[in-house]
């Protein structure tokens, strides 16, 4: 084989290798004699330059080759010879493309090509749990390297103190690993230092730029939050001793934070709603599952829950043999007894005021493989003071023991060594305490930092609810944070309200209703052609279902709430926020009136116009005057009624001058007169603008 170093080519062949080498290629796989010319060793005593004479015609040395099968040896599973210019050049396969033996394990995944030319081994984590070991499930080690081996020994308690530690369980609901319980809030708006709102109007919001916000969680305005006579979190009580939240009157805050605990657990956050911040609340029923697991004489376990207990708050414990028949070993079952200490209702509690469980399980599953499973059941929504239920510390579902920190060096990271304990489980010991750490989620949205327990947290709990501008659509399109993460605006602006825990925060206070136009009114008034009946909109199974409520709507020349059925002249409007201007203006319109385009005598007027300057000048961009082919235009038959849910699908181009801009919309409705007792005004939902306000 000629060394690499030796090798020598011409001027006309250089540039190709030069790419060749860029590209990542390489002759590894080639066979021991490739002709890449006749250059001489000067190493020998030979001339570099002897692949041919001037005299002969050759110009030097001869190509390298002259068809693709020529450069075959540099073709493998993640590359194809192929010949430029007369060089064999290694041409990549796309990432991805399936390369290298078949799976191994679960251990062990599918290889893929880099698209690079290699292939790149696929090896889960080391750590994550395994089950297709020689030994069988439940007597297998965590994979190491691509392999799932034999566990001999298992530890002799399960923590959830490494990253993969919850590796191998079942979760549904809101089970997973927690390192902290929500924060109790209950009033369903985000706290006024985190609304993106001047509530004190001295043109700074929200901590950290307004210097009246001590947190996140503070109310915006001079003076503590528990001495500033506001109700700052929204709950009816206003400040110190009022408000239980207050423990003092020089509090910063109305709002309890998260409880913390010492390591990260398992267990579920209950009855409470992401984003924890706005109080949105929940029924849930989820559970738990462990991994196939030797199921002991005795389940032992640590809990702590802080809910309403035996009253609402169910909650059961099951073993199973094949994962699918499960049966109750302990159960808190409705009413008002508690058989045990964790079907007890807790109004507060310190972060280590843990119960320690031990249940006795049925001789036929002891000594057996089974799985253990958790179930909880808050029975309601209720009540803002929950954080849910956690347990730590099993004696069941143990990893493969440990003999020596080595064996735990897959954990070691920027924030901590990996370590084994005296129970034979790899735990984290912490290094770089309170240092940055490499985020996962969005940087808006996220404080990482390492912390005592060797792990890099996000911090993103008290962030949540917040707005953000690092969402995947980019700025302007995000709406807020959530479980670490920048969330896009929703695709349509439904008018939710989290208040009432559904969809998202409608933020009544950045928009202007003038008039009868309002975001809440379910029905419109009884009219000539009903007189005394009302017309209710749907509110849909799926809140966020199209046209139904809430919408946004003016009953136009309908008085509510009068018997018998009166008139009125109305002319108001409604604007939006500053928002990114569409390409298009989509809606649902719902109209029974005049419609606004008669030629001779224009009633029910509808126009539509935007502004980029904060409404300074206007631009209009629709006017239902002489236009009778948008839907919300066309008189609706007289004398008659229009159904809840026959809405319509409307579409207004804007100018192309305004597309993209950040501007104002809105929306003007003249009855110009009284009408004529059947008319029920127009109701607008679903708009594709707006949609993160």
């Amino acid at each position: 084989m000629v060394p690499l170093a030796e090798l020598r080519f011409t001027a006309r062949s250089t540039g190709v290798l030069a790419a060749l080498f860029l590209a990542g290629c390489s002759l590894i796989n080639a066979p021991d004699e490739i002709d890449l010319g006749t250059g001489g060793n000067p190493s020998t005593g030979g001339s570099p330059s002897t692949g041919g004479s001037p005299d002969g015609g050759a110009g030097g040395a001869p190509p390298m080759c002259t068809v693709p099968g020529d450069c075959s040896a540099l073709t493998n599973e993640c590359a194809t010879g192929d010949c430029v210019d007369g060089a064999c050049v290694a041409v990549p396969q796309p990432i991805n493309t399936a390369c290298g033996p078949a799976v191994g394990s679960s251990c062990d995944l599918a290889d893929a090509c880099d698209g690079a030319g290699t292939c790149v081994n696929n090896h889960v984590a080391n750590g994550t749990f395994c089950e297709d070991c020689d030994a069988g499930s439940g007597n297998c080690d965590l994979c190491q390297t691509g392999v799932c081996g034999d566990c001999s020994q298992r530890a002799s308690t399960k923590t959830f103190r490494a990253p993969l530690s919850a590796s191998g369980w079942t979760f549904t609901g809101g089970w997973g690993v927690y390192s902290e319980t929500p924060p109790a809030q209950s009033n369903g708006y985000p706290p006024l230092c985190m609304d993106n709102i001047d509530n004190d109007g001295d043109t700074l919001i929200d901590f950290p730029d307004d210097p009246d916000c001590a947190s996140q969680f503070d109310g915006e305005f001079a003076g503590g939050a528990c001495s500033n006579g506001f109700d700052d979190d929204g709950d009816g009580l206003v400040d110190f001793p009022n408000d239980p939240d207050c423990t003092a009157a020089s509090d910063d805050s109305e709002v309890v934070g998260p409880i913390v605990f010492a390591h990260p657990v398992v267990g579920t956050d209950g009855n409470r709603k992401h984003p924890y911040n706005w109080g949105g609340s929940e029924l849930e029923v989820s559970s738990a599952t462990s991994p196939a697991t030797l199921i002991p004489a005795n389940l032992e376990f640590l809990s702590w829950n802080l809910d309403e207990g035996f009253s609402y708050d169910l909650k059961a414990v099951q073993v199973s043999l094949d994962g699918n028949s499960f049966t109750s070993i302990a159960i808190c079952p409705p009413g008002n007894t508690a058989p045990y200490v964790f079907c007890q209702a807790v109004g507060m509690r310190a972060a280590d005021a843990w119960d320690p469980i031990s249940l006795p399980v049925p001789a036929e599953y002891v000594g057996q493989i089974g799985y253990v499973r958790f179930i909880y059941d808050t029975g309601d929504g209720c009540c803002g003071f929950e954080r849910g239920w956690y347990v730590d510390a099993l004696n069941f579902a143990t990893d493969c023991a440990c003999t020596s920190n080595a064996a735990c060096a897959y954990l070691d990271s920027e924030c901590g060594t990996g370590t084994c304990d005296s129970t034979g489980e790899c735990f984290v010991t912490a290094k770089n305490v309170g240092g940055a750490c490499t985020a996962t989620g969005s940087a808006d949205c996220t404080t990482p930092t390492c912390s005592e327990n060797g792990l890099c947290e996000q911090g993103g709990i008290e962030l949540e609810g917040a707005r953000c501008q690092d969402c995947p659509e980019g700025e302007g399109l995000c709406d807020y944070c959530q479980q670490d993460n920048c969330l896009n605006c929703p695709d349509l602006q439904r008018f939710n309200d989290t208040a009432q825990g559904q969809g998202d925060l409608f933020y009544e206070e950045r928009w202007l209703f003038q008039g009868d136009w309002t975001p809440y009114a379910s029905c419109v008034a009884a009219n000539s052609v009903t007189p005394t009946t009302q017309l209710c909109f749907p509110s849909g199974d799926v809140f966020n279902d199209a046209h139904v409520l809430p919408s946004v709507s003016n009953d136009g020349s309908r008085v509510t709430g009068t018997q018998p059925p009166q008139s009125e002249t109305e002319n108001a409007s409604f604007r939006t926020p500053n928002t990114i201007i569409p390409q298009n203006l989509e809606f649902n319109s719902w109209h029974q009136d005049r419609g606004g385009n008669d030629t001779f005598n224009l009633r029910d007027r509808k126009s539509i116009r935007i502004s980029t300057d904060n409404g300074v000048t206007w631009t209009p961009v629709f006017d239902c005057d002489g236009n009778n082919t948008v839907p919300f235009c066309q008189p609706w038959p007289a004398f008659t009624n229009r159904l809840a849910d026959d809405w319509d699908v409307v579409s207004i181009p804007v100018n192309a001058a305004l597309v993209g801009q950040v501007g104002m919309i809105e929306f003007t409705y003249n009855t110009v007169d009284s009408g004529q007792g059947w008319e029920r005004g127009w109701r607008i939902d679903d708009m594709n603008f707006a949609r993160c306000d």
